[in-house]
């Protein structure tokens, strides 16, 4: 038995029935006696509508053989089983008159040797709303009236004072409930019943334990910001005082990220990649995935389409090889997402024999690598564009997706510089002229050995799929 105060109240029991046991006989014949002399002594109650001045339990205006209403007043009062609750100091358990399926005991009261009880949380649920939990309530079948322990609440920090004829309880600075005299037993008005865990979860929260304006006016107001609500309420004080769960799980967001990589330096410091795919269908040569490789310092941007995630390293070590070549620069950060294809033995295992630093990205958290996201989407919109227009089929879209990549090489960054991508890596002007729509349609001059007569046709139609060799053909 784990409550202490079950134990001594079981204990207590015992021992009083131990003592009755060894009573002698000669007293147990001295109570018979007793007890039938009483039945015949003379008695000296108020009756035949008179009171006797020598009772002092009650005064000539409460008296029942002159006023017979109030004794119909008084019993019907304390029938009331449900609707009221007393608070007792001899009681050393919540006790209230009903069945719940929970853990079953045994109450011990005066008027039987001992009752079935069980043992589960009560409440009171009060006028103005709010719910008080009884824990460890015992529920016992007969009881006329509900009992409630003063030394459990006193457990609770429990704050008792006299106002005039009522005593006020105050519990955890929350709860308030007054209590009135009613045959010398403190009386609370209330109604107190056994519940189950989801009824008191759905108690506890239709009813508000505090007593914070805010905290009543929030929930009633759709958990709407305090700044709201003193809009409405301007004559209400509205002080924000604790966290709201609820707001907490239904309302919280991110952080916005802010930039918060270290500038770089030079081209080929940091490098920022990301790889799309699978993607359906598969280009006319059976490619799935394009690598995208940004320059963090210049913009520029690298693409490469692969058959299969396992071409990621190849990648990168020519895009690292070509760059560094061209630029005369050494590739110092390689900044990634958690996928499989970056987080290997292999590519970690050649990226420290280069010397090259290889950030990850936490998990769900795409914001840590916005650089090569952000380049895909703008690679992505621009090729879906490009197909749209020319009415390709979609397994034309690696040629759309370096196109797209090339273009947006010569074009300017705004937020950045007023020189595009191209220019700062290679310090290249970009010949703007050159560009012609994606899918259109051209005339490609036949070489003199593929004409068979003096009479064919000089030019073959076709049509416009990107650039190649530096910008210098089509």
């Amino acid at each position: 038995m784990s409550d202490p105060i079950l134990l001594l109240t079981k204990l207590r029991d015992i021992a009083f029935n131990e003592k009755t046991r060894k009573k002698p006989a000669m007293q147990e014949k001295s109570a018979v006696a007793m007890s039938t002399n009483s039945r015949n002594r003379v008695r000296t109650g108020c009756r035949n509508k008179k009171h006797n001045p020598a009772i002092k339990s009650h005064t000539k205006e409460n008296c029942w053989a002159i006023h017979p209403k109030k004794k119909e007043e008084f019993l019907a009062h304390n029938s009331v089983a449900v609707t009221a609750s007393t608070s007792s100091s001899s009681s050393s358990q919540h006790q209230v008159p009903a069945f719940a399926a929970v853990t079953t005991a045994h109450c011990h009261l005066t008027r039987s040797s001992s009752s079935p009880a069980v043992l589960d949380s009560a409440l009171i649920a009060q006028s103005n709303g709010k719910v008080l939990e009884l824990k460890d309530a015992l529920f016992v079948p007969g009881l006329s009236r509900n009992l409630i322990s003063m030394t459990q609440l006193v457990k609770k920090s429990a704050v008792i004072t006299r106002m005039n004829q009522l005593v006020r309880i105050v519990i955890d600075d929350t709860i308030t409930f007054d209590c009135k005299d009613s045959n010398h037993i403190m009386e609370i008005q209330g109604e107190i019943g056994p519940v189950s865990r989801e009824a008191l979860a759905l108690v506890t929260t239709t009813h508000s334990l505090s007593t914070s304006a805010f905290k009543t006016w929030h929930n009633h107001l759709g958990h709407a910001g305090i700044a709201r609500l003193q809009s409405v309420l301007p004559g209400v004080k509205l002080v924000k005082s604790t966290t709201c769960n609820s707001c907490m799980k239904g309302k919280v967001s991110r952080v916005p990220f802010k930039g918060h990589f270290d500038r770089a330096d030079h081209p080929l410091a940091v490098v920022h990649a990301d790889l799309v795919g699978p993607i359906t269908p598969s280009t006319n040569s059976g490619k799935r995935y394009f690598i995208t490789l940004v320059n963090q310092y210049t913009g520029f941007i690298s693409v490469t389409l692969l058959h299969c995630k396992s071409d990621t390293m190849e990648a990168i070590l020519e895009f690292k090889a070509f760059y560094e070549n061209q630029t005369e620069q050494r590739m110092k950060k390689l900044i990634t997402n958690g996928g499989r294809e970056f987080c290997n033995n292999t590519l970690s295992d050649v990226l420290k024999s280069h010397g090259i630093q290889h950030n990850m990205s936490p998990p769900y958290t795409p914001q840590h690598n916005g650089l090569a996201e952000r380049a895909n989407k703008t690679i992505i919109n621009m090729s879906c564009c490009m197909l749209v227009q020319s009415c390709l089929a979609k397994e034309w879209w690696g040629e759309a997706v370096r196109t797209a990549a090339l273009t947006t090489n010569c074009l300017p960054t705004l937020s950045k510089s007023e020189f595009s991508p191209l220019e700062q890596m290679f310090k290249k002007v970009p010949n703007i002229g050159f560009f012609h729509t994606f899918g259109c349609k051209v005339w490609m001059v036949k070489p003199p050995e593929k004409r068979t007569s003096k009479f064919d046709p000089i030019a073959w139609d076709a049509i416009m799929l990107g650039y190649s060799n530096d910008y210098s053909c089509y």
